[in-house]
């Protein structure tokens, strides 16, 4: 319970200063001043909105509807008149109006411009055009109140809409009453229809007799011109008989004239070929005589190479007995160093006793000398005054010194031999030791020689020297043992390497024997065919000649064909040049042709039609008297119809037309009924900034109440933590009592009290044990990181805006911080507790404090050694410095 005395030690500093108190009692209400006082000032500022000004400049010029005058810009503000939400201002000059916005004395302005009756009236009569309500804010003054202003322009378009919708029900419900009356007389002209249908019913049997005899004439014309058309058509196929040729006719010319010109131009191509044959063939010919001096030297060179390979062939026996004999060889020098080997291990062994020994001797012997040793400096730190610039030497020279019995003790309980931990273990105590020698020859250099401390520190450091002389001949022991069987090893692995190469060479070279005698067999075989290729010369020679004189006499045959070939395709091209006039002849002839047929044909085909319609007309005459038969009773049954319809359309009318209107303007009632009532912006902001009250005052509490814990406690590190954090918590819970209770006195009512300060109080602790890990591991530097960790919590834990509407890197941060799950926990506290939501929230924030408090104790340690290092380097260049400042002081005298 030794963290008790370090809080009471802490309450006993703070009481036993004014000062001290003055700086608590402002910290406790640092939480008030952030969060309470902030609350406050805009708890419910929505419910003030009556103080904002806004100008409504109307310039409507009016129209008239029925020849009666109507402004509806004047009718929008008598209503915003009557209207509380803002601090209307009404003016008819715009342009004062838009300067006294610009310089702030409006926050928004409307402007109802001149046309905007006279858009509205226009709908009567057709022309669908919307009015505009032009919409000005100055949101640099304000965007808060600008955004406000956004929703009061809504709220004014959604009332005119909802007025013009009563306007235009009630004209739409007029004009159902003009339409029921319209129904109702033309009920009564159906009746002078009906009339008129029974005439025309009694003079269809006239028309049918008339319809007889127009047909009869019809179908004798259809008879004639029929004749006309079959005579038309043999003429008109004849003719395209003949048209239908001449493409074929022509295109046949064309070919033939085409082909012609290519033989004629590929004949040239056959000639130059021939000219080249020839010429190539002369070449061959004077080639003839090199060819045979090559094949003479080709048949000297494979005699030579016959007559090396025989040579070679001998001498394969001899190769293949020397590398057997050096394959036994290196087997004899593989089982020489087997033996070498075994004598090695004796050696060996020997020398891992050896070692043995030597740690047996530090075990019993250097072992407690160093704790002996641990004790003299002891007693040399406790001869330093705490306050003396030696402290921190001394406290490093214990240190080392209580590493260094770790190290041997380590080596104590090693069990079997290790070299490679038994090597470490030994670096690192001989730079424990050198760490020791150095910091006692520092702390020699600034004691007096005849002082009792200065004795034993030189005694110290004597017998620290000597440990260092004892760990370098077990550390050389060691490697002269471990350099011997690496090398006896390597050694053995290259005897095996080179019996397994050798065997490989006496196997290939077999090969090697096999592929010669082959390549001799080759050899001779290839003299053989030089042989016969040399006796083929003078054949061959003989035929290039004769090949020579017929290519002669092609060529003289090919300039003959080309001539031939130019005639033909001169008097071709004559040809083509008069087929174009006949074409054009006989297309005319028959183009005649054929709109003589066509008009006949068109002819004759409406000659037949005439007749179709004259006999469907005549066969419609039962249907048409059918049809009016069916008029008249149409007639009749439309006329009872729109009795009935007005009569059914009168019955349904029973609303007035501004009762209509007012249902079509607004037939919906939203009721708006919250899952959970939030009372107001500052309520539902409480969360937030009780979360930030309660961080800010626990950030600043670690400026007040130091970290050191008075030097005459002997308390342990873990113990120091954990009161320096109990003295926190007791200046949090104070702080989490004080805001809780304003943020109530201002309006909160939670929905379970004694939960929303536990949750508060339990908050403070979570916070004092985040930043108490900053501060104790980094200094100030962990007050900076506070202070960032607070700005990322303030972006990203949806205090205000939902993380939906962050950007993404907030968005992913944000559920790795405690604010998210802070707010999280006390919205459901203050609103309405959903018990699954709070314990998770709860569970997070508690893994966040026990993690804290948990690294806090783990790397507290190591944050000391680190700070000492950085003292004793920075005591160091001190002392360089005075040394370096008294050199000079000395040279100037």
């Amino acid at each position: 319970m030794n963290f008790f005395k370090v809080v009471w030690g802490d309450i006993r500093n703070i009481l036993s200063s004014k000062l001290m108190l003055l700086g608590l009692f402002a910290i406790i209400c640092i939480p008030l001043i952030y969060g309470g006082m902030y609350l406050a000032a805009f708890w419910d500022p929505y419910s003030k909105t009556e103080n904002i000004p806004v100008v409504v400049v109307n310039i409507d010029e009016g129209g008239k509807i029925d020849n009666e005058e109507v402004n509806y810009g004047n009718d929008i503000v008598n209503n915003l008149k009557d209207n509380k939400d803002l601090k209307w201002k009404f003016s008819k000059d715009l342009k004062n109006s838009k300067g006294y916005l610009e310089q702030g004395k409006y926050y928004a302005m409307f402007i109802i411009p001149k046309d905007f009756t006279e858009h509205m009236v226009q709908a009567d009569k057709g022309i669908l055009q919307k009015p505009n309500l032009i919409f000005i804010t100055n949101k640099k003054k304000n965007y808060v109140v600008g955004l406000i202003s956004d929703k009061a322009a809504i709220a004014v378009k959604d009332s005119i809409n909802k007025s013009m919708i009563y306007n235009i029900g009630i004209k739409v419900y007029d004009s159902m009453y003009e339409l029921r009356d319209g129904m109702e007389s033309a009920s009564n002209g159906t009746s002078q229809i009906k009339d008129g249908v029974t005439d025309m019913k009694d003079a269809v049997p006239s028309m049918g007799n008339g319809m007889d005899k127009l047909y009869n004439g019809a179908s004798t014309l259809t008879n004639k011109i029929n004749d006309a058309a079959d005579g038309s058509n043999e003429l008109r196929d004849g003719l395209g008989t003949l048209n239908g040729k001449m493409p074929d006719l022509i295109d046949g010319v064309n070919k033939l004239l085409k082909g012609s010109a290519t033989i004629t131009d590929k004949m040239g191509d056959a000639v130059d070929g021939s000219k080249s044959l020839r010429n190539g063939i002369n070449s061959l010919n004077d080639k003839i005589p090199d060819l045979s001096d090559g094949i003479d030297k080709l048949y000297d060179g494979s005699t030579s190479l016959q007559d090396g390979l025989h040579e070679m062939d001998d001498n394969m026996p001899d190769l293949v007995d020397g590398v057997g004999k050096l394959k036994d060889g290196s087997k004899q020098l593989k089982d020489g160093l087997d033996q070498v080997k075994s004598g090695v291990g004796d050696a060996e062994s020997t020398a891992k006793s050896q070692i043995e020994k030597n740690r047996q001797y530090i075990v019993q012997n250097v072992y407690p000398e160093v704790q002996r040793l641990t004790y003299i400096a002891s007693t040399i730190d406790k001869q330093i005054p705490d306050n003396s610039s030696l402290k921190p030497i001394s406290q490093i020279i214990i240190y080392n010194l209580q590493l260094l019995q770790g190290q041997l003790k380590d080596l104590a309980d090693g069990g079997e031999l290790d070299y490679s931990k038994t090597m470490g273990t030994l670096n690192n105590t001989n730079s424990y030791l050198q760490s020791v020698s150095t910091s006692i020859e520092s702390l020699m250099g600034k004691l007096d020689k005849s002082s009792n401390t200065y004795a034993i520190c030189s005694e110290l450091d004597t017998q620290v020297k000597f440990l260092e002389s004892t760990v370098d001949n077990i550390k050389s022991a060691l490697e002269s043992a471990k350099q011997l069987i690496d090398g006896i090893d390597k050694l053995d692995a290259g005897a095996k390497k080179l019996n397994d190469g050798l065997g490989e060479l006496y196997d290939k070279t077999e090969d090697l024997k096999d592929g010669t005698d082959t390549l001799y067999n080759g050899s001779q075989n290839l003299t053989d065919g030089i042989g016969r290729l040399k006796d083929s010369v003078p054949e061959l020679s003989n035929g290039v000649n004769t090949l020579y004189d017929g290519s002669v006499d092609l060529s003289d045959g090919l300039f003959k064909i080309q001539d031939g070939s130019k005639t033909l395709t001169d008097k071709l091209g004559e040809l083509n040049n008069k087929v174009p006039d006949v074409e054009s002849g006989v297309q005319k002839l028959y183009d005649g042709s054929t709109d003589l047929s066509d008009g006949l044909f068109k002819l004759h085909d409406g000659s037949g039609t005439l007749r179709d319609g004259i006999k469907t007309l005549k066969d419609k005459i039962p249907d048409l008297q059918d049809g009016v038969n069916k008029l008249y009773e149409g007639v009749a049954e439309l006329h009872d119809k729109l009795a009935d319809g007005a009569e059914k359309l009168s019955d349904k009318m029973v609303p007035s037309s501004k009762d209509m209107g007012n249902f079509m303007s607004s037939p919906l009632n939203v009721k708006d009924k919250p899952l959970y009532d939030v009372g107001g912006y500052g309520q539902g902001l409480a969360p937030y900034f009780i979360s930030l009250g309660i961080w800010v005052g626990a950030l600043l509490m670690f400026f007040l109440i130091s970290e050191n814990v008075n030097p005459n406690l002997k308390i342990k590190l873990p113990a120091r933590i954990i009161g320096k954090y109990l003295s926190y918590c007791a200046v949090g819970t104070i702080q989490a009592v004080l805001l809780s209770a304003a943020v109530m006195a201002l309006g909160l009512k939670p929905s379970n009290v004694t939960i929303y300060f536990a949750f508060n109080i339990f908050l403070s602790f979570v916070f004092i044990a985040i930043i108490q890990n900053f501060v104790f591991l980094f200094g100030d530097a962990g007050r900076l990181m506070a202070i960032i960790a607070l700005i990322l919590q303030l972006t990203s834990s949806n205090g205000t805006f939902p993380g939906e509407l962050l950007p993404k890197f907030f968005e992913t941060i944000g559920p790795f911080l405690p604010f998210t799950y802070s707010i999280s926990a006390m919205r459901e506290i203050d609103w309405g507790i959903d018990y699954s939501v709070l314990q998770n929230d709860v569970i997070v924030l508690a893994i966040f404090l026990a993690a804290s408090l948990i690294c806090s104790l783990v790397f507290k340690k190591y944050s000391i050694k680190f700070n000492l290092i950085l003292d004793l380097r920075e005591i160091e260049e001190k002392a360089m410095k005075e040394n370096l400042n008294k050199n000079k002081l000395s040279t100037k005298k």
